[in-house]
């Protein structure tokens, strides 16, 4: 009996599942499962060296395309190529594009969709528009479908709708949650985060004028706690009818049609994010994923090889980088 070591975080549904069912996961492996979970905004900061190459790092962790980029370059992720097509791991299980996603090729400026396999996909979320049509009524706008219309709405809610603001946003003082509604509007518009040459383009016209845009229309209409708004606070808001629009993670609608949570159960209706100039709609795509660590000191013990650059002389265990 080998134990398997899980690290993820306190504050997400797939972890939360792996620490309910680790009874379940003993008895049919007959491996015994050490679940530790970090705080939510600790991990999404990505400083988990001394989890994932201590003395006895973890075995699986969940990441996923932005965190595991990191997390390659310091020999944490062990690729699953090798595994593909035994019984227990079938490919074919995943949408493509999912696949592709948690490809890479270990290159700063390469894309995703090349390279090694460096996850498996186990969470995915889009972004949509959630809004509730008696707050629009009341303050005589139609459904938004371009990010003006949309701010234009968000301000014209608190005007003619007591106690409602516009819009939700996530505002938490971590880059996890700040950017994930606002990444949608940004793409749309025609910022990007890179331009082609591998530039930080974040200082373009497009993107300045998407950020001042935002930040013009939380003042008017958005939060008035804004800077506290993470993932679960904004969905319980807009649950409990303080939001007339949203534009947030399709996971929502498990908490907004919930009547034991939400005062707006049945009441919320759903569309396409807005779009920027000529049509063009580029919702955000957030993916979780369970990543095998290069370093785990249970494969060393089994002996297995490793191949890849040479350990640092300070780790702990034989990794391998599979780059």
């Amino acid at each position: 009996m080998a134990e398997v070591r899980f690290l993820g975080c306190d504050n997400d549904v797939f972890c939360g599942h792996v620490q309910a069912r680790a009874t379940e996961f003993e008895q049919a492996s007959g491996h015994k499962l050490t679940v530790r979970l970090l705080d939510n905004d600790f991990y999404y900061a990505n400083k988990l060296t001394g989890y994932l190459g201590g003395e006895s790092p973890a075995d699986v962790y969940m990441s996923g395309p932005v965190l595991v980029w990191e997390q390659l370059g310091l020999g944490f992720v062990r690729p699953l190529d090798e595994f593909a097509g035994r019984s227990s791991f079938d490919l074919s299980d995943f949408f493509d594009r999912l696949i592709a996603g948690h490809r890479w090729s270990g290159h700063f400026g390469d894309g995703l969709g090349h390279g090694p396999l460096l996850g498996i996909p186990v969470n995915w979320e889009s972004y949509n528009l959630a809004y509730l049509p008696e707050t629009l009524a009341q303050a005589g706008v139609d459904v938004p479908r371009t990010w003006p219309e949309f701010f234009a709405a968000a301000k014209a809610i608190p005007a003619h709708v007591p106690g409602v603001r516009g819009f939700g946003q996530r505002g938490a003082e971590a880059w996890h949650t700040v950017y994930t509604g606002f990444a949608t509007q940004l793409w749309s518009c025609g910022g990007r985060d890179f331009d082609p040459g591998g530039s930080c383009a974040i200082a373009s016209a497009a993107a300045v004028d998407a950020a001042r845009t935002l930040s013009d229309a939380i003042r008017v209409a958005g939060p008035a706690d804004w800077t506290s708004q993470g993932w679960y606070e904004l969905a319980m808001d807009f649950a409990h009818g303080k939001y007339g629009l949203l534009v947030d993670s399709d996971h929502y609608v498990a908490y907004f049609e919930n009547p034991g949570l939400s005062d707006v159960a049945g009441k919320v209706r759903y569309a396409l994010p807005p779009a920027g100039p000529g049509g063009v709609r580029r919702p955000n795509m957030w993916m979780w994923s369970m990543v095998m660590n290069a370093r785990s000191a249970a494969r060393t013990r089994r002996g297995s090889s490793c191949s890849g650059r040479p350990a640092p002389s300070s780790s702990p265990a034989r990794p391998c980088t599979g780059i």
